[in-house]
């Protein structure tokens, strides 16, 4: 190729991307990010003035859900959660470009997906307003994962996920998970617990560690070495964790 077309299809390129760019900031203004209303669809915690638990209050359509904030869980949880699904959440706006071209250089490679390019906001993006796993959906949870980095902040990309992550049966959110699966709120969280609630999303009925103990130990296990890697914990520690036995769903005042 001459240097005079090679020049011509290098500007050709920019202008496509900066047209790109330009398209998607005007559509990033214009349209109106997702509605909040799923988190609204929220069950009823009563304490006494002490603030214990007396009884939980499932929502109207019988999930068990809780408001969650980054402030008020552990932060060891948010740090796990971190390391395992997105460890360039404080780096990217939504969308990981690095995560996406490495997903696709696999598929082309292997012929199928090995790891995948979701990341936090991607995820909840789609909790907010879940849709069927097809191309098209990626591409509108990108573009929601975008509004949502840029135009709320991470610590609002957070609290949605740990609000209405899947954790089993009817248990939505990190705040549920925890009363439902250890007895106490998700302020404190060992590491086991910690792993368990950030492993039980992506597959949380395969997961269930009262139905498929040795599929959620596996899990939980991923989540913890995971952590060790990133520092989080020491080897040990996970070690220690992941021969913690599995809980059992406990019956809930109501």
């Amino acid at each position: 190729m001459s240097g005079r077309r090679a020049r011509a299809w290098a500007w050709a390129a920019a202008g496509i991307l900066c047209a790109f760019a330009l398209a998607l900031g005007v559509a990033l203004a214009l349209v109106p990010p997702p509605s909040p209303a799923r988190l609204a669809l929220a069950g009823t915690e009563i304490t006494d003035r002490a603030g214990h638990l007396l009884a939980l209050h499932p929502a109207a359509d019988t999930r068990l859900a809780f408001p969650a904030r980054v402030g008020d869980v552990s932060p060891l949880l948010v740090r796990m959660l971190i390391a395992r699904e997105d460890r360039y959440f404080a780096d990217h706006p939504g969308v990981n470009p690095l995560a996406i071209a490495r997903a696709l250089g696999q598929w082309v490679l292997h012929g199928h997906i090995v790891s995948g390019a979701s990341t936090i906001a991607m995820q909840a993006a789609r909790l907010l307003h879940p849709r069927p796993r097809t191309l098209r959906a990626k591409l509108i949870e990108a573009f929601r994962a975008l509004q949502l980095t840029l135009g709320q902040g991470r610590r609002r990309v957070l609290d949605i996920w740990l609000s209405l992550a899947p954790e089993g049966g009817n248990l939505v959110g990190v705040e549920a998970a925890s009363r439902a699966w250890f007895g106490h709120s998700a302020r404190v969280l060992s590491p086991a617990e910690a792993a368990l609630l950030v492993a039980l999303p992506r597959r949380p009925e395969a997961l269930r560690p009262d139905l498929h103990p040795a599929a959620a130990r596996v899990a939980r296990a991923g989540v913890l070495a995971r952590a060790a890697r990133a520092g989080i914990l020491s080897p040990a520690e996970a070690a220690a964790a992941a021969r913690v036995p599995l809980p059992r769903r406990r019956h809930l005042p109501a």
